[in-house]
């Protein structure tokens, strides 16, 4: 999903009162529904791992009042607060996440300092806590199937220091609680603890957990072989496609399949799913 990473070690996002009037100060649905169109993230986890996820956890909600109301709280209430967000330069998308976010932070006091950066250049900034962004917008997906690959990477103490973890969380109990989970053999209990990680991963809020989002893909009627696969960049394996202009072209009309072909009349978006690419392009 497109998550904005919030870095728990630095001014001032090293206090939860300030990371949660963030993530009501976000426009959960103009996200969604105008700039990057997509589904609501309940949590850390995609509910596409439906055994595991909490189904307790809310998405995101946009209340402007709730967000005043958290930041009267943190230490910093007294203070003029700057936060600075990051995202990757090339992408249009995260501009306009960036400049909506910031109409809207305003609004509860919050000054946002946009600074875009190559995407190598983020890579290199998560290599440290005190170089890391206080806010950061990035698409996470699973490397491998398991939800261990979204707990472990971007939570756990010993995975800190890659973009994958920019929210240096280093929480000695959430550490305890993946391990937990990675030494467990009945998955009934895996699934146990999966899901009280997820309620202590909220409560903490690291991240706003922004939008599923579609993917979308443009492809010549003649390639075909394209499944759908929900990890991380999984479905673009390239070995798997053939070209085949005897094959019968989809209808635009026709409603999304688990396992399609790419085609089109013309060039036509083939597919759209909730997978997304760190980077952000398909």
């Amino acid at each position: 999903g497109f998550v904005i990473k919030l870095n728990t070690k630095v001014y001032p996002t090293d206090d939860v009162h300030v990371r949660r009037a963030i993530a009501y100060a976000t426009d959960y649905k103009t996200i969604q529904e105008v700039i990057y169109p997509g589904f609501d993230m309940k949590g850390p986890l995609s509910d596409a791992f439906k055994d595991a996820h909490n189904d307790g956890i809310e998405p995101g909600v946009f209340d402007l009042e709730k967000a005043k109301e958290a930041l009267a709280k943190p230490k910093y209430a007294a203070h003029p607060i700057t936060l600075v967000n990051s995202y990757v330069a090339s992408l249009a998308f995260e501009a306009e996440v960036a400049l909506l976010w910031q109409a809207k932070l305003e609004q509860i006091g919050i000054t946002l300092d946009i600074k875009p950066e190559p995407w190598n250049r983020i890579v290199e900034l998560s290599a440290k806590p005190e170089t890391t962004p206080a806010s950061t917008q990035v698409n996470v997906s699973p490397s491998y199937p398991s939800p261990d690959s979204m707990f472990y990477n971007q939570y756990h103490s010993k995975a800190a220091g890659t973009w994958w973890s920019m929210e240096w969380l280093q929480n000695p109990e959430i550490d305890a609680l993946i391990d937990k989970a990675r030494g467990e053999t009945d998955v009934s209990a895996q699934n146990a603890t999966y899901k009280e990680l997820q309620t202590k991963i909220a409560e903490l809020q690291p991240d706003v957990w922004a939008v599923a989002p579609n993917r979308r893909y443009g492809a010549n009627k003649c390639l075909q072989g394209y499944a759908f696969i929900p990890m991380q960049s999984w479905d673009l394996n390239f070995s798997n496609f053939h070209w085949d202009c005897s094959a019968k072209p989809c209808s635009p009309a026709q409603p999304p399949i688990p396992i399609c072909r790419i085609c089109s009349p013309t060039v036509w978006a083939a597919r759209q799913t909730k997978a997304s690419d760190p980077s952000g392009r398909p």
